[in-house]
């Protein structure tokens, strides 16, 4: 090879990576998050299957899995600050939630793989739930904007709870700790629970309007919860931009057992249990300095009072195309 053909060789090589580097910079970049401990960690396939989905869309993707305890809300902040245009959770509930908190109020965009066993959120977008439908609404690209509430600086995508559910979350885990079987510690820790019956004399400023009430249960929902029948904790909409309050008024234990079992036949009647209000920003004041707060499942002590707010089409997620 002449050295003619030497500089023109040695020309299409730089030629070729500039236009590779070109390539990539103007290319759609993505992150995914999967938690190793959800539901795929079974099946070999779901990496590849994904690779070759985004990458058929033109899609940058780097697929990462994280073990509990890792820090999604930062993990996800940080993908969006080094440029990625989308990010992707995929997990339950609380694994959505907490890597949807670092893209609330950013350009990028949330994407759904829900592996989870309520799916809560999934279900609200109407998202299919089997891993290839649910990748294949990201990769189509259809964008909708929703709401997020907030508690003291942490974000929620369903709902916020104080009471008794965090309370069993705690004990339930003091007993799993103990090496006690995951079956039984679910229902040994709600009997006991229950026996406790915890309540919490609460003040609370409603939008202005102050409100003191005793309860073992609040639910503060983003956006409308459905109270009743079969429809239980559905939503028909993630964009009204309120908060909904459902306080349960004062009861035994035994009622509580009723509730439950009007729960399970489908003929549960919010009107009936609790008193409810709506709201785009409530602070809640407690006697004790500190309430355990459940977000999207997830347990949090907080310094109170709790400033609890609706941050309105705040969260921009993928969305399957109108039926």
């Amino acid at each position: 090879m002449n050295s003619l053909q030497v500089l023109f060789h040695q020309r299409g090589r730089v030629l070729a990576y500039v236009g590779r580097m070109t390539a990539t910079a103007n290319s759609t970049r993505a992150r995914m998050f999967l938690n190793a401990s959800s539901g795929w960690g079974s099946n070999p396939d779901s990496v590849p299957m994904l690779q070759d989905l985004f990458a058929e869309a033109g899609i940058d993707a780097e697929i990462e899995r994280v073990e509990r305890g890792v820090n999604l809300a930062d993990k996800s902040r940080e993908a969006v600050i080094s440029g990625n245009h989308i990010v992707v959770a995929g997990g339950g509930d609380g694994t959505l939630s907490a890597t949807a908190s670092g893209v609330v109020g950013t350009e990028a965009t949330f994407g759904v793989l829900p592996v989870g066993t309520l799916n809560h959120f999934a279900r609200d977008l109407n998202l299919p739930l089997d891993l290839e439908s649910a990748a294949r609404v990201i990769t189509a690209g259809r964008v909708s904007v929703v709401d997020v509430g907030e508690v003291n600086g942490k974000t929620f995508l369903n709902n916020a709870v104080i009471g008794l559910y965090p309370i069993y979350r705690a004990i339930r885990a003091d007993l799993e700790a103990r090496g006690w079987h995951p079956k039984l510690a679910f229902v040994w820790g709600w009997v006991t629970t229950l026996r406790k019956m915890p309540f919490f004399r609460l003040r609370m400023v409603v939008d202005g309007r102050e409100i003191t009430r005793k309860t073992p249960y609040v639910l503060i929902g983003n956006n409308e919860h459905a109270m009743q029948g079969w429809q239980l904790g559905t939503r028909s909409s993630l964009h009204d931009g309120k908060l909904w309050i459902y306080v349960l008024r004062p009861q035994s234990s035994f009622a509580l057992l009723g509730m439950a079992v009007k729960l399970l036949v489908g003929v549960f009647r919010r009107q009936e249990h609790f008193d409810v209000f709506s709201a785009s920003e409530i602070y809640i004041d407690a006697r004790s300095r500190r309430l355990s707060v459940s977000l999207d499942g997830e347990i949090h002590v907080m310094e109170t009072p709790l400033r609890v707010r609706s941050l309105p089409s705040s969260l921009r997620v993928f969305v399957p195309e109108r039926g």
